[in-house]
């Protein structure tokens, strides 16, 4: 039998240690000078099984943003990303096929369009976007990435 390759603790460099944040108050304390430039747009992408509502919640709380967009309101509906993503799915419930679907085309254009103008229009403060894909809508001054910590579960 050959060596495993299986990688049961996996991560991906994201950044240096020190440029990672721990804990709301030390979040917001880090985040809120931003409030302080004359227009910032504040993107913060969301891993999947984030508490987005909490986040959007916590953040529009901290920093009073002059404008927040919840990004799942661009989103295509379920079924229609169930018919995009049917061809490639098969018959076996856990493996499915690769395939060129990338964050972008589950996006309804005109529902980011109307959110994208929306942010756009603001000329002054800060503007905030929450969720998977936040720094695909517009340009973002700063990207803040938010991941959910995970349990260890004993052996």
């Amino acid at each position: 039998m050959g060596r495993r390759n299986y990688d049961r603790a996996p991560c991906v460099q994201v950044g240096e240690a020190a440029s990672c944040t721990l804990g709301w108050p030390a979040i917001l304390e880090r985040l809120r000078p931003l409030r302080s430039r004359k227009h910032c747009v504040l993107a913060v992408e969301c891993y999947p099984g984030v508490d987005v509502d909490g986040v959007r919640r916590t953040l529009a709380d901290g920093l009073l943003p002059v404008h927040v967009v919840d990004l799942r309101q661009a989103y295509r509906d379920a079924g229609e990303i169930e018919r995009m993503c049917a061809p490639y799915l098969g018959d076996d419930p856990l493996f499915g096929r690769m395939n060129r679907l990338a964050l972008p085309d589950f996006f309804e254009p005109g529902r980011s369009a109307v959110l994208r103008g929306r942010a756009d229009a603001v000329r002054e403060g800060l503007v905030l976007i929450v969720g998977a894909g936040a720094s695909l809508l517009c340009r973002p001054d700063v990207v803040v990435y938010a991941d959910l910590s995970r349990a260890r579960v004993r052996e």
